[in-house]
């Protein structure tokens, strides 16, 4: 399963296992409305689960662009909307206008239609001022987690969310394109940028006011950064 997340503040989970869900043989996933028959190639794959995210005071919806992996162990989702806000979705919540297929409701594989009005948002907050370009959680500090906007990055705690425990001073004259969190040291912060450099940032020995270090990768703007782990020693950022 995987889920996917829209500017039209619609939020779906996807099984790939979408054959066997229209035979009837996952009926604990989801139950088909009308069984498919093994020989049927018109398979038409739909969601299984789908979620209106909308704003509190209103019916217009929350446009979304980015989604927090291992953000689910709780039952809530962290998004970032294209606004720049952050929001704390609440995948389990309860149904408040019923209709035959409530929004949240588990899908039948023959439709995606769910209508109903359901009080999903936990909690929105003001982030960035643009859409954020990286939303990761720490690998060491689960509580805290990195949002990544093109003038500053901010650290947020699930214990305070409220505001991030941290902000970085805006970029000026090159922008962030990305970042991510050090896979051994859990204090250490890597950011992009448009410029084809790396900053380090060393929160564990760093004065929080600038990068500890920065390298001169490319010529060109760095799009994206992944590790490739060689041994329990070696990482290639």
């Amino acid at each position: 399963q995987f889920i996917s997340c829209s500017g039209d503040g619609i939020i779906l989970v996807w099984d790939v296992r979408a054959r066997d869900i229209a035979m009837g043989k996952l009926p604990f996933i989801a139950r088909p409305k009308q069984l498919m028959k093994k020989d049927d190639k018109s398979l038409k794959w739909v969601p299984i689960f789908r979620v209106r995210v909308k704003h509190f005071d209103s019916s217009s919806a929350i446009p979304l662009c980015k989604m927090m992996k291992k953000s689910l162990e709780d039952g809530n989702l962290l998004c970032s909307a294209t606004s720049g806000d952050l929001v704390s979705v609440k995948m389990l919540a309860d149904v408040v206008t019923s209709t035959p297929f409530s929004d949240g409701e588990r899908a039948r594989p023959e439709t995606a239609q769910i209508d109903a009005t359901r009080e999903v948002v936990n909690w929105i907050r003001r982030d960035h001022y643009r859409p954020a370009l990286t939303l990761e959680q720490s690998p060491f500090l689960p509580e805290l987690f990195v949002s990544v906007g093109d003038s500053n990055f901010n650290i947020w705690s699930r214990t305070c969310e409220d505001e991030p425990v941290f902000s970085s001073p805006n970029m000026y004259i090159a922008k962030y394109t990305g970042g991510k969190w050090s896979p051994t040291r859990a204090g250490i912060l890597y950011l992009s940028t448009t410029d084809g450099k790396v900053q380090i940032w060393n929160f564990e020995e760093g004065d929080l006011i600038k990068p500890s270090m920065i390298c001169s990768v490319a010529a060109l703007s760095i799009e994206t950064m992944e590790y490739i782990v060689c041994n329990d020693k070696e990482h290639f950022l």
